[in-house]
């Protein structure tokens, strides 16, 4: 929609962050149950995950070694983002 992002704020977890890719997939806490499985998962896998910063952990769950998981993440997360927005 061309809204300029530091006026995209997250409708979902009131923090007033701004909603981007980092915020949906690493930080809103809207989606927080679907994070835990994929954070658990991804940590079992690779031990300093949960170390990482922002940028690290991005670039891990777009990786190759990871795109199932991210997928279901981005599939569950979606479905309930459209039933809040289209109820």
């Amino acid at each position: 929609n061309n809204i300029p992002e530091e006026f995209r704020l997250c409708l979902f977890c009131k923090d007033d962050k701004i909603e981007n890719e980092e915020h949906f997939l690493l930080e809103c806490n809207y989606y927080r149950e679907f994070r835990d499985h994929l954070f658990d998962f991804v940590n079992s896998k690779c031990l300093d995950f949960m170390s990482m910063n922002m940028t690290e952990k991005f670039q891990i769950l777009m990786s190759e070694s990871y795109v199932k998981q991210t997928a279901l993440f981005l599939y569950e997360a979606f479905i309930k983002r459209r039933c809040t927005l289209y109820k």
